[in-house]
């Protein structure tokens, strides 16, 4: 207990003298807080595995403080000039905003949504995200804690690994089909084999009698096999072969009835157009009818006027 009181005075003497950065943290500042994070764990598993009373004392007597300000001093010897509040504050958000990104990036994958590193700073605020995490404090957020479970997730591995590459074996091939009946001249054979009591008079024939017979099996198999390997081959082929030509008729369908559509409008845009010509023409003709009637009527107003001013000249000359 002495120590340990003499140790938190100099703890205590040493906090006095150091002068602590304020302000955001720079990316060399939050890497070098990752990696005396990571370091502390490390430390603090080989304490846990050692075991003993040693260890379950030492983890009694070292509490969050002592653990932070481990950190702190890590930190410090590396230049980051921080406490172990900000050092402990820091974390948590990192922790914070790097869950988020993981669970995000967990959820992603199957989905129409787009991967987080390739989202704007707008699109991140939206969607609830952490708008600035870098992809180098996600690496290393991702090795301090991946390091972190390792030792709870060692033994489950094989066991995952083992049920998922396990597979069920093929079912057996269907069984050949029974030989067909021998013919009339090699009936009476099997009975000559088995009657006698040593069978040296049929011992060549025999071997060469199991032998055609076996020769037989295989073909007829193979044939079978053959056949059933072409048809199931022939399955897929035909249903995508038959679902080509049905797109094909479709689609051909639809190009006549748009070609049937398109001269319909042109024929009734040629209609249009002639009517339109019509009317101009009857417009054109109307017109100068006209001014054809109205150049007759200006003639004869004319030629009576002359012929009237001629008859008042004549009966003032005379």
């Amino acid at each position: 207990m002495v120590d340990q009181g003499h140790a938190m005075v100099v703890v205590e003497e040493e906090d006095k003298k150091r002068e602590y950065r304020r302000g955001n943290w720079t990316l060399h500042e939050t890497m070098l807080l990752i990696e005396a994070k990571k370091m502390d764990n490390e430390r603090r598993l080989k304490r846990v595995g050692g075991g003993g009373e040693g260890s379950s004392n030492s983890s009694h007597i070292r509490p969050s403080e002592l653990r932070w300000k481990w950190v702190e001093d890590y930190c410090w010897r590396l230049g980051c000039l921080r406490s172990q509040n900000q050092c402990n504050d820091k974390w948590d958000n990192l922790m914070r905003d790097y869950k988020k990104v993981r669970d995000y990036e967990s959820g992603f994958v199957g989905s129409d949504l787009s991967s987080y590193w390739k989202l704007e700073r707008n699109e991140r605020k939206k969607r609830g995200l952490p708008s600035n995490m870098l992809g180098e404090i996600h690496e290393a957020m991702t090795e301090v804690l991946g390091g972190k479970r390792s030792v709870s997730a060692a033994a489950d591995v094989p066991l995952t690994v083992q049920y998922v590459t396990v597979a069920p074996p093929p079912p057996p091939p269907p069984p050949p089909p029974p030989p067909p009946p021998p013919t009339h001249g090699l009936a009476p054979l099997p009975n000559h084999i088995s009657s006698g009591s040593d069978g040296s008079q049929y011992s060549s024939g025999s071997p060469q009698l199991s032998k055609k017979k076996r020769k037989r099996r295989k073909e007829e198999g193979t044939s079978n096999a053959a056949t059933t390997t072409t048809t199931t081959n022939n399955n897929p082929t035909s249903e995508l072969a038959t679902a080509i030509s049905k797109g094909a008729c479709v689609l051909a369908e639809a190009l006549l009835a748009n070609e049937e559509r398109e001269k319909e409008r042109q024929k009734k845009m040629l209609g249009l157009e002639e009517k339109r010509l019509r009317i101009q023409e009857t417009k054109a003709d109307l017109t100068k009818q006209y001014m054809d009637g109205l150049l007759d009527s200006i003639n004869k107003l004319a030629n009576s006027i002359l012929a009237l001013a001629s008859a008042s000249n004549r009966s003032t000359q005379g």
